[in-house]
């Protein structure tokens, strides 16, 4: 080939395609919501799998639109203890089913479990039942909508309960979604259930109150009135029993939507704006869209953090 070359250590290698470019089609002149899964994108893009369940991180975003005023909002799960932990209680329940189903087949349920076998959910009721769920397009003005990066295979996990309806077999199945203040359906008939609900649910608390129990008596126990000098410490003590004894927040609260991490107004002055990045919890990237004159198309441009994850940052849970 020729001696005029860069030196060996600077190789190709193994390339990533950072960049998903997503076409949202907004309708009515209200608020329109758009749901992205960058899991499912990286892998129709770059055409090798990634997996939900991880913490994937934006370097960027590009928004524009040039034909009405819009306003354009992007919000993920609360990036709280509460979220991995619920997925991870989802996730248990869902490969302990699949062992159980399997458990007698030589070498149980991963033997025969499809190539690509994950644990995926939905981010919310609205994006289990909205049809406006994005692939991305190749990008560049000349080719917007043609061809889409159409994901061939991407099922969201169900789960089949073994709990009898009455005297009846069960037969029961439905989705997981990760927010919610409710679950969806009905007992034996569930369509899916919020994991942040479950989570909620299943937590042990002290007691209803949320207030510690302690002894009555304490201001007259001996001991503890060993320096207390004409019953000053009496007040102390008090405060000490009364104050600040529970949590700062709503303990038994269930996160039921998305938090907001970006926003844009555009008009037809600028057409377009940029973005900082951010955390988005497993993937899941509701985009909310704001168009009073009515029906049109926003272009994202979404910018992956550069990282060891198949050429893109992203982070586990455990």
């Amino acid at each position: 080939m020729g001696k005029n070359l860069p030196a060996k250590k600077y190789k190709v290698g193994q390339r990533t395609e950072r960049f998903l470019h997503y076409e949202l089609a907004h309708s009515g002149t209200g608020n329109d919501s758009h749901f992205i899964d960058i899991a499912a994108g990286l892998s129709a893009v770059n055409k090798r799998a990634y997996r939900q369940g991880l913490y994937y991180y934006i370097k960027s975003i590009s928004v524009v639109e040039t034909t009405a005023d819009t306003k354009v909002q992007f919000g993920t799960a609360p990036d709280t203890w509460q979220i991995p932990l619920a997925w991870k209680m989802g996730f248990r329940a869902w490969s302990r089913m699949n062992s159980e189903a399997a458990g007698n087949i030589l070498g149980g349920d991963l033997k025969i479990a499809g190539k690509y076998h994950d644990f995926k959910i939905y981010l919310n009721n609205n994006h289990r039942t909205e049809g406006d769920v994005t692939v991305p397009t190749n990008g560049p003005a000349a080719m917007d909508g043609n061809p889409h990066h159409n994901v061939t295979d991407w099922d969201y996990s169900r789960l089949h309960t073994q709990d009898p309806d009455g005297n009846n077999a069960p037969n029961d199945n439905f989705t997981m979604m990760l927010l919610g203040a409710s679950h969806q359906g009905s007992d034996n008939a569930w369509d899916s259930i919020s994991l942040v609900k479950s989570y909620a649910t299943q937590r042990n608390l002290n007691d209803e109150s949320g207030t510690p129990i302690q002894a009555t008596t304490l201001d007259t126990d001996p001991l503890v009135n060993l320096f207390d000098v004409s019953d000053t410490h009496d007040d102390v003590i008090e405060d000490l029993q009364t104050l600040n004894d529970k949590t700062p927040y709503d303990d038994n609260g269930v996160y039921t939507d998305t938090i907001l991490r970006a926003q844009a107004f555009i008009n037809n002055s600028n057409g377009n704006a940029m973005l900082p990045g951010f955390c988005v919890p497993f993937g899941l990237l509701e985009v909310l869209t704001n168009c009073p004159g009515g029906d049109n198309t926003v272009k994202v441009l979404i910018e992956l953090a550069p990282g060891p994850y198949h050429g893109v940052y992203a982070e586990r849970i455990s």
